[in-house]
């Protein structure tokens, strides 16, 4: 049984941009999209596509008239950020009740992107290894006032420790950004893997564990605990300090402990998945060394599922509870990434194959708004629809 849907895009002009973020800037395009057909067999879960001779940019996933603002407003962002490739998925207390891929999935324009075509989730890998350093601190294998450098046992790679207070760092600190490095000050070691291999005399580029040793001869910039200070390397020694408390690699204990208990494999570092889409504008980053800080790709349905079990900050979601959390990821030339759950219940994950490099805060912000606006307007019908 199949639902054949034809589809078409006009020229957009303006969206408008909602006054609650001060940061929006308004975008201007004026694009025609080809109409396209496309097939999609439900039998047996399967997908698939058929596009049309003339299609330049296909979508997958079943259609929902209701939805199709929310399809305007990808095709509107893949249109700014040049992003050949985007999926969305939306949620309402753990239903996932929209999912749509759009683009190619690789650079011959061969494969369309499918509803759960991994991506790269950049800084949204964070929310991830934080539920499993709060399930390994719950379950009593870490303590979250551990002591993180000493327990890792590693050594600076010039021999000499950078800064005594180095060795007070707690998880903690880590889990809150407060470990004391501050890369408006200096730098992030994350974006310096060359200079830190010439500096090393590697042969290639450094691992995590090899990072960690270079941080190690550097001093911080504030004390422990004393301020908040967005840190990826902070992450990053997390998945080290997850390693050695469970026994296992960081991405196989992500997995068993947190997705396959949603019922769903699709995470992975990036790089190393089947389904990942692919970059147009650089694959030049060394993946597995940001594996805890920014290294997994996912796809959009899967995080809802982690939405519906964890809140974004980590904890477990418990029922009754209500908060609002929103968490974006980003990389250079590579990564949009959205993940937000709101009030009402309803949680979406949104991720794009590329990013404008100057504006990707604005950018961000504005589809971020749109996303909402779309979403307050779709509310009762979302809820209507549980009940019928």
């Amino acid at each position: 049984m199949c639902n054949t849907v034809s589809t078409s895009r006009g020229p957009w002009g303006t969206v408008s941009v909602n006054a609650r973020y001060d940061r929006a800037v308004a975008w201007a395009t004026s694009h025609i999209y080809v109409g396209l057909t496309i097939t999609i067999s439900l039998l047996s879960g399967n997908c698939c596509v058929q596009t049309g001779i003339a299609e330049e940019r296909p979508t997958t996933g079943v259609v929902n008239p209701a939805y199709a603002p929310l399809d305007e407003i990808v095709f509107q962002f893949m249109d700014l950020s040049a992003a050949k490739a985007a999926v969305i998925a939306v949620s309402h207390h753990g239903e996932v009740i929209y999912s749509r891929g759009y683009g190619w999935a690789d650079r011959r324009r061969r494969t369309p992107t499918l509803p759960n075509t991994t991506f790269r989730l950049a800084s949204n890998t964070k929310p991830i290894t934080a539920t499993v350093v709060k399930s390994l601190i719950r379950s009593g294998d870490l303590d979250a006032d551990l002591a993180v450098f000493p327990f890792l046992g590693l050594s600076p790679f010039d021999g000499e420790l950078g800064d005594e207070r180095l060795n007070k760092i707690t998880v903690k600190h880590l889990l809150d950004h407060q470990g004391g490095w501050d890369r408006e000050e200096t730098f992030d070691p994350m974006y310096r893997l060359k200079q830190i291999q010439q500096e090393m005399h590697l042969n290639k580029s450094p691992n995590s564990h090899r990072i960690i040793q270079y941080m190690l001869s550097q001093p911080l910039q504030f004390a422990p605990g004393e301020r908040r200070a967005y840190s990826n390397f902070g992450y990053l020694v997390l998945g080290r300090v997850i390693e050695k408390a469970t026994g296992q690699n960081y991405v196989d204990i992500v997995q068993s402990r947190v997705f396959e208990p949603l019922g769903t494999t699709e995470v992975h570092i990036s790089g190393q998945g089947r389904s990942e889409v692919f970059y147009p504008n650089g694959n030049g980053f060394n993946m597995a060394a940001r594996d805890s800080a920014g290294g997994l790709a996912a796809s959009a349905p899967a995080l809802c599922h982690f939405m519906h079990a964890y809140w974004i900050n980590g904890e477990q979601r418990r029922p009754r509870e209500i908060y609002w959390y929103y968490h974006m990821g980003s990389m250079t030339n590579t990564t949009t990434a959205l993940m937000e759950q709101r009030l009402d219940g309803i949680d979406y994950a949104v991720m794009f194959n590329a990013r404008r490099n100057e504006q990707y805060e604005e950018d961000a912000a504005h589809l971020r708004s749109e996303l909402n606006r779309v979403l307050d307007s779709l509310r009762d019908q979302i809820k209507r629809r549980v009940t019928e």
